[in-house]
């Protein structure tokens, strides 16, 4: 089966877990780890999410809001295979994924979704956005926040998304391929500018994750601290997805970490 990558142009800057100082030669401390963690899968997630209700011909810009709703409430029965539950009122829809603990699963997103969401529609001069209130969980782990998907033509999708995933607050903006390419994985690279007064960034450069996977197969994500002086990588590894391990660089020095552990991850390798 073929592989399709989503190319991402991704700004996005950090809301409240703005990466902190810290780390050594050893390695980082583990808040940054985490916090670096959620940001490399984030763009990867966002995208898996929105594969439950954007397809190509899902949103014209030209159909009425309501059009393009009905559109989304069948895109969302395709996708969990009748396990998600729409309900629609004129200008909006609502939607919940599981119950009693339980989640749906996402064709093309290839991840369990639980929780809610309510959306609407909205317009800027030819573009049409879809605006996505979701508070649930993704592979079991939590997500809160705004997804919006726009277009101009149908065909070339925008994904804004303004969310917690794990706690760790972030804001990502990526471009994926046309919607009808839309498979297993994507590969983002860009910059992120942090906030006003905060002279760090963050640079991701062929980060590849496929959607089922617990963390990146490749490239790597990068903090800047000039006022520092400091430069911190996090690459990862074919294996990385299986073990958790990363290497981590900072002025030069090279270490293995061990990511976060994940409930959907597979379980590590015994250690003797």
């Amino acid at each position: 089966m073929r592989t399709a990558l989503f190319p991402l142009a991704l700004v996005c800057l950090t809301a409240g877990g703005v990466p902190a100082c810290g780390g050594d030669s050893a390695g980082p401390a583990d808040e940054l780890l985490a916090e670096m963690d959620a940001f490399a899968r984030g763009p990867n997630r966002a995208v898996a999410i929105s594969t439950a209700f954007v397809a190509a011909g899902t949103l014209q810009p030209t159909a009425p809001d309501d059009t393009i709703l009905n559109g989304v409430a069948a895109r969302i029965g395709s996708e969990t295979a009748g396990c998600g539950k729409v309900t629609q009122a004129t200008g909006s829809l609502s939607a919940s994924f599981g119950a009693g603990g339980s989640a749906c699963t996402l064709q093309a997103g290839v991840v369990s979704l639980s929780g809610s969401l309510t959306m609407s529609v909205s317009r800027d001069g030819a573009r049409v956005i879809l605006v996505t209130m979701l508070d649930g969980a993704v592979d079991g782990e939590s997500w809160k926040g705004e997804i919006a998907v726009d277009t101009s033509d149908g065909n070339a999708f925008n994904v804004l998304s303004i969310a917690k995933l794990g706690g760790h607050d972030f804001t990502v903006r990526a471009v994926p391929a046309a919607p009808q390419d839309m498979a297993a994985a994507i590969t983002t690279n860009g910059t992120t500018p942090a906030p006003v007064g905060d002279p760090r960034s963050l640079i991701y450069t062929s980060v590849l994750q496929r959607f089922s996977a617990c963390h990146p197969s490749g490239g790597t994500l990068e903090i800047r601290s000039p006022q520092e002086g400091i430069d911190r990588i996090l690459t990862f590894s074919d294996v990385t997805p299986q073990t958790g391990e990363a290497t981590w660089t900072e002025n030069g020095n090279v270490s293995t970490v061990t990511l976060p552990h994940h409930a959907f991850c597979p379980p590590l390798p015994a250690t003797e």
